[in-house]
């Protein structure tokens, strides 16, 4: 209404004339999204809300008018039974109300998940009791395993056959915060989150159970239970019977990781690791919001000025952040080459820039700009609003479930995405600082890829330079350039630097021309160069590839596996791309065990941990202990696992994230 009342103040021609023309049509919409809550029933008597039998014929007529064939063979079958009787005489005539241990329709060997038959939930006469959370104590024994999960906007908490469904957001179970509880689940560090609890410990959580077998996102507890049961439907209608099938699938996956040999990494890195990350997340890391609120005032300027600087170069008043602008002005009004088309238009995507910054100056000034309003946006004005009030510490989640290779990912913030490589994007760590008479460790791994890719492929060149603790990027430029360690210099050294980091990961001539700006032919010379003399990272690439195609999937050197569909593919190019996975896989993947092996390690010390970025793991000591942990630290990082050539870990400290590198 306020917006017709004001209709000649609307400065855009366009939008006031279909305003006006279709306002019958935005009233109507109004009517049809207006909630409607008075009570036009007659209904004073809640008893007569009762669900009664069908009125068969009615609801037959109106289901087959409707098409809604499924619901017609379900509720009123032909023979005029009742829904519930057909269910009844069908389990009885062919006896499938299971019982028991289930057992997998299919085995699921190709990495997807199994099927199991739905009727095994029957053996289950759960009770489900929606109540408040203040009278759930009473009802819970700490000496049975408590199983938790979320429903929709339900908590669930179970024990036995019975279900209790809470209701609240805003929890105070504080008797649930001790370590004496048996806890199982799906996702149970979201439920320890949703109950504010910090001394808890898991003996089953299905999430990660899934994600240890397939490697791949497991967020959806009703997905997994759309995926594994033969018919998800009785399920996802009934809340009760979501507590069945979680009892029913903890079985059923248990015996596929030990017939796989995915249990391993479920029972001795990601379930025992699940409470230590929990415990990260409570604890947080301090933020010095004051200067990030200078940050913020500095980049705005920059913004701005950058902004001024392109539009003048271009001699334009556009919207720089708008893609469909800035590709119209560059390719349309300047006639810059038009590098790459979508479904939309042309692409001004980072890729294009890059390349057009080599003749156009002004396109490595947009990446500039571009760079300069995520970090503002992104981090430096998003992070003190995430802050919370009452611990005045940031509390990043910490992903178990999301990535393909076993890595960890965070959200609320993003940590691991970062940009550290630019000055001003470096100085956000800047913000990240210890309290008061603390400081901050830094304990990162050192080339850790490399050196997983030394132990795999027992290369006798990469293991003698790990093992004599030569630089590993000076190395690879003195056999591949055909010249001593002494004469290498700063820009072979840095060809060999991207050389280590994609050769040995499936990059081929044409990606290694581009990223060094050298003739394909040059690159092509390098590669070759680069597996004479490093032969059994050639002979690793190759049966890497064999064993995708012939097992369908690749492993770590702890068991974790990554299974590689794409290299069946009918199109080539997603071969190719399933073979880079196939060769990166087991480095990337073997690395993330390591560092999660290392968490598992260091918890047993008095040393907080609270951050975990890559390869990199961030605590908070006491600074005069800081000597002394660093040292204990080290040690356990660096013996964690026992390979052909020796871990390293750079190690700092200081008040900052940004000071202890």
């Amino acid at each position: 209404e306020g917006i017709y009342e004001n209709i000649e103040k609307i400065a855009n021609k366009n939008l006031k004339t279909k305003l006006i023309e279709h306002k019958k049509e935005a009233m109507l919409s109004q009517t049809l999204v207006t909630i409607v809550t008075e009570n036009h029933t007659g209904v004073t008597d809640t008893g007569d809300l009762v669900r009664k039998e069908f009125h068969k014929e009615d609801l037959r007529a109106l289901l087959t008018e409707l098409e809604f064939n499924t619901f017609l063979k379900k509720l009123v079958p032909e023979g005029g039974a009742t829904a519930a009787s057909v269910v009844k005489n069908k389990a009885e005539e062919k006896k499938i109300v299971k019982t028991g241990k289930p057992e997998l329709i299919t085995d699921g060997l190709n990495g997807s998940l199994p099927k199991v038959d739905t009727n095994y939930i029957n053996q289950y006469d759960i009770k489900p009791i929606f109540l408040d959370a203040k009278d759930i104590e009473e009802k819970l024994d700490h000496k049975k395993e408590l199983w938790a999960y979320s429903w929709n906007n339900y908590l669930c908490l179970a024990q036995d056959t019975n279900l209790y469904i809470l209701q609240e957001t805003d929890y105070n179970l504080t008797f649930l915060d001790s370590d004496k509880w048996q806890w199982k689940g799906f996702d149970l560090k979201t439920v320890w989150r949703l109950l504010k609890l910090k001394n808890v410990k898991a003996t089953f959580d299905l999430q990660l159970a899934v994600y240890s077998y397939t490697s791949t996102a497991t967020e959806s507890f009703i997905d997994v239970l759309r995926n594994m049961f033969t018919d998800p439907n009785p399920i996802l209608e009934d809340v009760s019977k979501s507590y069945a099938a979680l009892r029913v699938l903890e079985t059923a996956v248990t015996e596929l990781l030990k017939s796989t040999g995915t249990g391993e990494i479920y029972d001795q890195v990601e379930l025992p690791l699940l409470p230590i990350l929990h415990r990260m997340e409570v604890r947080g890391i301090t933020l010095d919001t004051e200067l990030l609120k200078k940050q913020s005032e500095s980049l705005a300027t920059d913004i701005k000025s950058l902004n001024k600087e392109i539009l003048t170069a271009l001699d334009s008043e556009i919207n720089l952040d708008s893609p469909k602008q800035l590709a119209g002005l560059l390719f349309d009004v300047h006639k810059m080459p038009v590098i790459k088309k979508t479904k939309t238009g042309y692409s001004t995507d980072s890729d294009v820039l890059m390349k057009l910054s080599k003749d156009y100056p002004i396109a490595g000034k947009i990446i500039e700009y571009r760079e300069l309003k995520k970090l503002a946006t992104t981090y430096v004005d998003a992070l003190p609003r995430l802050v919370n009030p009452k611990t005045k510490r940031l509390h990043s989640h910490f992903n178990q479930a999301v990535t393909a290779t076993g890595r960890l990912s965070s959200t609320n913030p993003n940590l691991q995405n970062i940009p550290i490589r630019t000055e001003k994007g470096n100085a956000i760590r800047e913000a990240f600082i210890a309290e008061e008479g603390k400081v901050l460790i830094s304990a990162d791994y050192s080339q850790i890829e490399l050196r997983i890719l030394a132990h795999i492929t027992e290369d006798p060149a990469l293991i003698r330079a790990f093992n004599e603790d030569v630089d590993i990027h000076s190395l690879t430029a003195s056999e591949v350039f055909g010249v001593s360690l002494d004469q290498v210099d700063g820009e072979m050294r840095r060809k060999s630097k991207a050389i280590n980091f994609g050769i040995a990961y499936g990059m081929g001539a044409y990606t290694l021309a581009d990223n060094l700006n050298i003739p394909r032919a040059e690159a092509k010379q390098i590669i070759d160069t680069y597996f004479d003399r490093f032969k059994n990272v050639k002979l690793y690439m190759k049966n890497s590839i064999e064993k995708a195609k012939e097992f369908g999937y690749v492993d770590s050197i702890f068991g974790r596996r990554r299974y590689v569909p794409e290299i069946f593919n009918k199109s080539q190019m997603i071969v190719k791309f399933g073979e880079r996975i196939a060769i990166n896989s087991p480095m990337q993947s073997s690395a993330s065990d390591i560092v999660k092996k290392a968490m598992l390690a260091v918890d047993v010390l008095p040393y907080a941990m609270l951050l975990q970025v890559h390869d990199e793991l961030i605590f908070e000591v006491e600074e005069a202990k800081a000597e002394e942990a660093a040292k204990i630290i080290k040690e356990k990082m660096e013996t964690v696992v026992s390979l052909k050539v020796p871990l390293k870990v750079n190690i700092a400290w200081a008040k900052s994230w940004k000071d202890a590198h």
